[in-house]
C-alpha cells in the first residue's frame, strides 16, 4: 500500500490453499480484499482463475461436490460458482474413471489422532489394514493399469499422501515392500530413533565417557558385545555403589568375566584412537572393527527388530557417516564435539532425512505429507488415513493463543498444583477449533486435488457402515457447527457427498474384502416382523431350547460386583471419609426420621457460603480453618534450625522470599501458636533426634474394606498419603508425630483431656494408617505415635 499506485499493484494466491497457518498464514488476507473489490469495484478486481487443466472429470466433480458443502456450509470461505475448478483438460485417451473410490477397512480400533503417541493396539496385526490396500491396490496397477497417453503406468507415477507420517509412512512403506515395489520415503522417523543408528551412537558417548550408565548398559547388551541381562544384573547387583564401568572393572579383575575383559580391551583401544582422529574416520573404523555394516545383514538379528530391512539399516550407518562427515569438514572438531551436537539434535527433536535406499528421481512410489505435496502433482494419488482424528493438541495446552481470540490460560489455586479452567478460556479454545477445522478442510482441499488422472481415497475406521450411515443421518440436519465438530476427514468427505444432490452416488466405496459396490447398496437394517418365530433357525437351535438358554443367562449376576466400585488407588482422607459415611447410615432397628433430615443434610442446608473476593470492597478475616491451613503449610516448609535460630517471623519472612508461600498465607499463619511450638519441650526433642524426615509420602497396599466393608476381605487397594513427621531418638526409638490445628471453643480448651479425647476419635484411623506405612517404610515398629495440637500447644500420645 505505501509504494503502489492506484493502477500496478497484482496479487495472485489462492486462499483455498492456504495450509500453512501455523507458520502464520492467514487466507483472511485474499479474502478482505476480495470482500473490499466486490463492495468497491473501483478499488480493484478479483479475477477467478478456475480453469482447470491438470485434473480429470472425476477429481474435479469430486473435489466441487466436497467443497460445495464444506467451504460453501461449514467455513469463512466462499466457494461460489466461481470459486468451483472447471474441467479444462483435453485428455489423450479415454476417461473410463467416472467416480472417485473410496476404501472403507474395517479395523476393529478406534481411530487415532495424527500426533497421537502409539498404543499398544497399534502393534497388532489386523486382518487386512489400510496400508495393505493401498499397497494392493498399487500393485494391481502397475501390472495392468496405463496412464491416458497409452504409456504404462510406472511407480514414479504414484504417490500416496498422508496427513501424518508418523504411524502411517511406515506402515505403507513396509507393506509396499512386501510387494517388491520401489518406495521414496522421506517422511521416515526420527533419525537416532533406529536401532543400529542409536546403538553406534551409544557406543560412541561410551567411548567417550564410559561412566554413562544407560548408554554402557545398551553397548554390552547389543550384538556387539552379547552381555546378557541377567548378567549385567549381576554384576550391579554384586557392586551397587558406583558407576556401571567401576562395577563392571571391579567384576573383571575379581572373576575375569571374558565377555566384559573383552569390551574392556576394545574401549581402552577405542579411547587412545579417538584422541587424534577426526570423528568421521574414527566412526568407519568402527563400522570395520565391529562388523556392524555386516551384522544388520546377519537372518538373526533380533536384537534389532525383527521386521527391520537390513539393506535400510544400512543405509542409515551410512547416512551416520555422512553426518560425522559434515560435522568435521573443514577443520578437526573431535568426538567430544560430535556427541554434544548429536545429544542437543536429540534434545530439541531435530528432523534428520535417514538413509535412502532409492535416489529422489529414481522409477518409485512416493510417500509424502500432504503439506509437502502442495504444489506439486502425480497421475495417481492415494490419499490414506483420511479415518484418523484430528489433532486438538493445542487446545489441550495450558496457554491458549488466537491473533482473533486472545490468549487464555488455565488459572492456579493458592497452592499451585491446581489447574482451573474457565469460560473465558473455553471460548479462546472454540475459535482455535474452528480455525483449525477450516485449515484442515484447506489441506483436505490439497489432497483431493493434486491427482491428474486417477484418486484413490482410503481410511480405517472401526464399522464401515455405521461411519457411512451416520453421515447420511448428519447430512440430513447439516449446520456449519456440525461440519466443523466433526472430527475426521472422512466424516467431512461422506457427509459432503451425502448432502450433494446426487448423495452418495457420486462415489464409489469399497470394502475391506476389496469388493467394490455402490453406496446406494449399502445394506439397510432389518426391520423384524411380528411374525411367530421359526421352530428352528439356521444353527440348529430350536426356539424353545433359546428361550431356556435366555432364561439361563439374563438373571446372571457378576460375581465381583463388589470390586466393580472400589477405586484401584486412594488417599488416606478418602478412607476417613469412607468410614466417616459408614458411621453415619442408619442400623436396621434404627431408620431416619423422615419429618427431620439427617445431620450431615442439616449442616449441609445451614452451611453459610462466604461472599465472593472479587464482590467485596474489604479483606474478609481469616477463618479459623484458613488459619490453620496456613499454619500447616508454614510447617511443611520451615526449616526447624533456622527456626530456632532466628524466630517465626524471620522464618516466615524468609519463606515469603523464597517462593514457598505467598503473602496471604503468610498473614494468616497463627504466629503465637507457632512461638509456643518452638518454645515446647517436643521442639527440643526433635532438635535432638537422630534422624528426622519430613512430608514422607507413601503408598501402600491396604484391605479394601477399609474404604467399604462390603469389600472381599483378600482384596487390597493403594492408599497414599505424606507423613508430617517421625524421628528417630538417641536410644532407638521411633516416633510418629502428627501436627492438628483443628479448632476448639473456649468451653472444650477449658478441658484439655476432653480435646485431647475429641482428637484421638477423630484422627486415630488416620494415624493408624500412617503407622502401618511408617512401620512398613522402616522394616520396624513405631514405638510411638504422638499428636501436637497447636490449640493446645503440647503434644500428647496416641
Amino acid at each position: 500500500s505505501s509504494i503502489a499506485n492506484e493502477d500496478n499493484r497484482f496479487m495472485v494466491g489462492d486462499a483455498k490453499q492456504s495450509i500453512y497457518g501455523f507458520r502464520g498464514a492467514s487466507p483472511e488476507l485474499f479474502l478482505g480484499y476480495r470482500a473490499r473489490f466486490e463492495a468497491e469495484p473501483d478499488a480493484g478486481r478479483t479475477i477467478f482463475l478456475s480453469n482447470n487443466f491438470r485434473c480429470d472429470r472425476q477429481v474435479i466433480d469430486g473435489t466441487n461436490t466436497v467443497f460445495s458443502v464444506l467451504f460453501g456450509r461449514g467455513g469463512s470461505l466462499p466457494y461460489t460458482d466461481a470459486d468451483a475448478l472447471v474441467y479444462s483438460k483435453r485428455p489423450e485417451g479415454e476417461d473410463t474413471q467416472t467416480k472417485l473410490t473410496l476404501a472403507l477397512i474395517a479395523s476393529g480400533k478406534e481411530a487415532q489422532e495424527d500426533d497421537a503417541p502409539e498404543s499398544p493396539e497399534d502393534e497388532v496385526n489386523e486382518a487386512y489394514t489400510e496400508a495393505d490396500w493401498v499397497a494392493d491396490k498399487i500393485h494391481e496397477l502397475l501390472r495392468s493399469g496405463t496412464l491416458r497417453n497409452g504409456e504404462r503406468l510406472r511407480p514414479r507415477d504414484i504417490a500416496v499422501l498422508v496427513r501424518s507420517a508418523k504411524n502411517s509412512a511406515q506402515a505403507i512403506a513396509a507393506a509396499l515392500d512386501k510387494h517388491r515395489i520401489p518406495v521414496y520415503n522421506t517422511e521416515s522417523k526420527a533419525f537416532f530413533e533406529n536401532a543400529e543408528v542409536l546403538l553406534m551412537f551409544s557406543l560412541l558417548s561410551v567411548i567417550d565417557n564410559p561412566q554413562k550408565d544407560v548408554y554402557l548398559a545398551g553397548v554390552l547388551k547389543s550384538p556387539l558385545y552379547h552381555v546378557t541381562l541377567d548378567e549385567l544384573v549381576h554384576i550391579r547387583m554384586t557392586y551397587p555403589s558406583g558407576s556401571l564401568c567401576d562395577a563392571l572393572q571391579t567384576f573383571v579383575k575379581e572373576t575375569g568375566f571374558a565377555k566384559g575383559r573383552y569390551f574392556l580391551d576394545k574401549l581402552a583401544l577405542y579411547r587412545s584412537m579417538a584422541a587424534g582422529m577426526p570423528v568421521d574416520r574414527f566412526l568407519w573404523y568402527l563400522y570395520q572393527d565391529t562388523g556392524i555394516l555386516s551384522l544388520v545383514y546377519q537372518k538373526d538379528h533380533s536384537a534389532f527388530a525383527e521386521d527391520t530391512d537390513s539393506a535400510q539399516m544400512r543405509a542409515n550407518l551410512m547416512m551416520f557417516y555422512e553426518y560425522a562427515r559434515s560435522f568435521e569438514r573443514g577443520s578437526f572438531r573431535g568426538l567430544y564435539q560430535f556427541v554434544l551436537f548429536i545429544e542437543d539434535v536429540i534434545a530439541d527433536k531435530a528432523k534428520m532425512p535417514a538413509g535412502q535406499l532409492v535416489d529422489e528421481d529414481a522409477d518409485a512410489v512416493r510417500i509424502i505429507t500432504i503439506h509437502h505435496s502442495k504444489g506439486l502433482e502425480f497421475p495417481v494419488c492415494f490419499v490414506a488415513g483420511l479415518g484418523s482424528r484430528r489433532s486438538n493438541a493445542d487446545q489441550r495446552a495450558n496457554i491458549n493463543l488466537d491473533r482473533e481470540g486472545g490468549i487464555a490460560t488455565l488459572l492456579t489455586d493458592d497452592t499451585r498444583l491446581v489447574r482451573i479452567n474457565h469460560p473465558v478460556r473455553e471460548c479462546v479454545k472454540q475459535v482455535i477449533s474452528d480455525r483449525q477445522a477450516e485449515e484442515e478442510m484447506r489441506v483436505l482441499y490439497v489432497a483431493l486435488t493434486r491427482a491428474r488422472e486417477q484418486l484413490y481415497l482410503s481410511a480405517s475406521v472401526r464399522n464401515p457402515e455405521k461411519t457411512v450411515a451416520d453421515s447420511i443421518s448428519t447430512a440430513g440436519m447439516l449446520t456449519p457447527r456440525l461440519l466443523r465438530d466433526q472430527s475426521t476427514m472422512l466424516a467431512w468427505l461422506l457427509t459432503a457427498f451425502a448432502a450433494s444432490p446426487g448423495g452418495l452416488d457420486g462415489l464409489t466405496i469399497c470394502y475391506p474384502t476389496g469388493e467394490e459396490k455402490e453406496a446406494a447398496e449399502v445394506p439397510e437394517t432389518e426391520v423384524p416382523t411380528t411374525a411367530e418365530p421359526a421352530q428352528e433357525d439356521n444353527s440348529g437351535i430350536t426356539y424353545a431350547a433359546a428361550k431356556r438358554l435366555i432364561a439361563k443367562n439374563l438373571p446372571f449376576v457378576y460375581p465381583h460386583a463388589a470390586e466393580v466400585s472400589l477405586p484401584a488407588k486412594t488417599a488416606v482422607s478418602d478412607l476417613i471419609r469412607a468410614a466417616e459415611a459408614e458411621k453415619e447410615k442408619p442400623t436396621d432397628d434404627k431408620a431416619p426420621d423422615e419429618e427431620s433430615p439427617s445431620e450431615p443434610l442439616s449442616r449441609e442446608a445451614s452451611r453459610e457460603y462466604a461472599r465472593p473476593r472479587f464482590l467485596s470492597d474489604t479483606e474478609a478475616p481469616a477463618t479459623a480453618a484458613q488459619r490453620g491451613t496456613a499454619t500447616h503449610v508454614f510447617m511443611q516448609f520451615c526449616d526447624y534450625r533456622l527456626l530456632a535460630a532466628n524466630g517465626v517471623d524471620a522464618e516466615i519472612k524468609r519463606l515469603l522470599s523464597d517462593g514457598f508461600i505467598t503473602a496471604e498465607t503468610a498473614a494468616r499463619i497463627d504466629r503465637a501458636s507457632l512461638r509456643t511450638f518452638t518454645e515446647s519441650a517436643l521442639f527440643a526433642r526433635l532438635q535432638k533426634a537422630k534422624d528426622l524426615r519430613r512430608e514422607v509420602r507413601f503408598n501402600l497396599h491396604m484391605p479394601a474394606s477399609l474404604y467399604d466393608p462390603q469389600a472381599p476381605e483378600e482384596t487390597r487397594i493403594l492408599v497414599q498419603g505424606i507423613i508430617d513427621c517421625y524421628f528417630t531418638e538417641e536410644n532407638g526409638r521411633v516416633i510418629l508425630l502428627d501436627y492438628k490445628t483443628d479448632h476448639f471453643s473456649h468451653a472444650v480448651l477449658r478441658d484439655h483431656k476432653a480435646a485431647e479425647a475429641i482428637l484421638r476419635e477423630r484422627h486415630g484411623f488416620q494415624l493408624a494408617c500412617y503407622k502401618d506405612a511408617c512401620e512398613a517404610l522402616l522394616c520396624r515398629p513405631v514405638d510411638e505415635v504422638r499428636i501436637y495440637s497447636f490449640a493446645l500447644g503440647y503434644d500428647f500420645s496416641v
